[in-house]
């Protein structure tokens, strides 16, 4: 259809292909001016820089974890996923949503210290801290048992209720 039209436009006209091209590609600059004007090379620079580290990433990720075997093609989709549905480490990945991904899921409750992750993740949520390591057993073998928050204060806060009613 386009060279058609073209061929429209030059018989219509009567003018040369330059002049129509160097008319279109002015109209189009024209046209496009205040979107470009507002383009910062810089930002975007930087957020093709932040993509490549967040594909790098992925990659990386994928190597080190206990993933299935993945074709290179099927990789490469995962982490195109990944990093567009998933831009920020602010989104949450929930258990159903990591498993549509195909991603492995164990459930915490299938963990034998399942209780004393529930007690440690209130601490932090009671604290307003986030947990930023990875803890092994050891970690737990170290750390005294405190008694279960009371009633009242779980209803303050509805994560130490989620926390202690996953312990039940």
């Amino acid at each position: 259809m386009v060279i058609t039209a073209g061929a429209a436009i030059l018989q219509y006209t009567g003018l040369r292909r330059s002049e129509i091209l160097r008319e279109t590609f002015k109209f189009t600059a024209e046209f496009l001016k205040p979107v470009t004007e507002k383009l910062d090379p810089h930002l975007l620079h930087q957020a093709a820089n932040q993509l490549r580290i967040a594909e790098r990433y992925a990659i990386n990720m994928m190597e080190k974890r206990n993933l299935p075997v993945l074709s290179d093609s099927q990789a490469k989709d995962l982490m195109a996923q990944l990093i567009r549905a998933y831009p920020a480490h602010g989104f949450v990945i929930s258990r159903d949503e990591a498993r549509s991904l195909k991603l492995p899921v164990q459930d915490m409750e299938s963990y034998s210290r399942h209780k004393e992750v529930a007690k440690l993740y209130g601490n932090f949520v009671r604290n307003s801290q986030s947990v930023t390591r990875v803890v092994g057993d050891s970690f737990f073998d170290r750390q005294p048992v405190r008694p279960a928050p009371q009633e009242a204060s779980n209803e303050a806060n509805p994560h130490e209720r989620e926390a202690n009613a996953a312990q039940d």
